[in-house]
């Protein structure tokens, strides 16, 4: 028998919802939303049910119980009559597990019950910001980019999420707080494309940097990635915000080899509102300006003592095998 009182998990906390209790339900009170196909809709999901999570889930369930540590599925009371049955309440999220029970035939169990629409948030932008929080459970089955650029599109259709790239990314940061960075840039790129969000700053992940310097804008005709531009005798590099280190030690490694020069074209991350596009272009400038006064001071340095500012001090021990001790000099190398 589950117990409620057993219950450990931390409760969801998203905008505009609100824990009611948690309750011991058969799952034949509760109404799965499903599409004309016959498919579960969670907009939170863009896709139908994946069969393998289900039997992850099938299996976890039939092996080990209920794992009171982890999120248990959600439900909002609404009475209603759909097809001649009667229900009285409605699946929010949880659509993988509840099929789990189906297959299992696991007819009770236990559902945290939720109200949305409160603090004046509307009740679909309240409930789509819970699905998206919600989905990390055992087995996990988290976000993808396509669920998220499906829950943002349909938000963005109601007219519950502004159409700008700069809303988009904030949605997303305050409601996906583990999604990956690269990940987060392909929700927002995604949602731009698919619902020709407005860019009042525009970003240029690579994918779309090559294309947009290759079709040669302005005639400038650069060299990007590297690669030697004849027409100005140099080697052309592209240097986001914050990899400036980098690629000046890419023009130093060239300069050596070839003994040719490079040039830069700069760009950065999407500006906040404590760090916006001129103070960021402005920061860029400031760091390879930096690293330029350290190369001129070091060349100065060596030219007065005869060596370089640094020097190779010791390799740690590494070869187990050899028995090596545990600092080796340059000479031992």
């Amino acid at each position: 028998m589950l117990d409620k009182n057993k219950v450990t998990r931390t409760l969801i906390v998203s905008p505009g919802s609100e824990y009611v209790e948690t309750k011991l339900l058969n799952r034949k009170l509760i109404y799965v939303p499903i599409s004309a196909k016959g498919k579960t809709i969670n907009k939170a999901r863009a896709k139908s049910l994946n069969e393998n999570h289900i039997n992850k889930l099938t299996e976890s369930f039939k092996n080990n119980g209920i794992d009171y540590s982890k999120n248990l599925p959600i439900v909002v009371e609404k009475k209603q009559w759909v097809d001649g049955v009667f229900y009285e309440y409605e699946l929010i999220a949880g659509a993988h597990r509840f099929e789990a029970f189906r297959k299992l035939d696991i007819n009770e169990w236990l559902f945290d019950i939720y109200q949305f629409g409160i603090d004046g948030i509307a009740k679909d932008l309240a409930r789509s910001s819970l699905q998206i929080r919600e989905n990390d459970h055992t087995p996990e089955l988290p976000n993808t980019a396509i669920d998220l650029i499906n829950i943002v599109s349909y938000l963005i259709n109601k007219k519950l999420l502004k159409n700008t790239e700069y809303e988009i990314g904030n949605y997303l940061h305050d409601n996906s707080k583990n999604l990956h960075s690269s990940t987060m840039a392909k929700v927002i790129r995604g949602a731009v494309a698919t619902n020709g969000a407005y860019q009042d700053i525009k970003t240029y992940p690579s994918e779309q940097l090559s294309e947009f310097l290759a079709s040669n804008p302005e005639n400038q005709n650069y060299a990007w990635g590297g690669e030697f531009d004849a027409e100005r005798d140099k080697f052309g590099w592209t240097v986001l915000e914050g990899y400036e280190n980098e690629y000046v030690t890419n023009a130093l490694k060239r300069l050596d080899e070839t003994g040719k020069g490079s040039y830069f074209i700069m760009h950065t991350k999407a500006p906040t509102e404590k760090r916006g596009l001129k103070l960021r272009r402005k920061s860029q400038i400031g760091a390879v300006t930096q690293l330029e006064r350290g190369i001129e001071k070091a060349y100065k340095f060596r030219e007065k003592n005869g060596e370089w500012p640094w020097n190779i001090e010791a390799f740690l021990a590494q070869d187990v095998k050899n028995k090596e001790k545990t600092f080796l000099t340059k000479e031992e190398i």
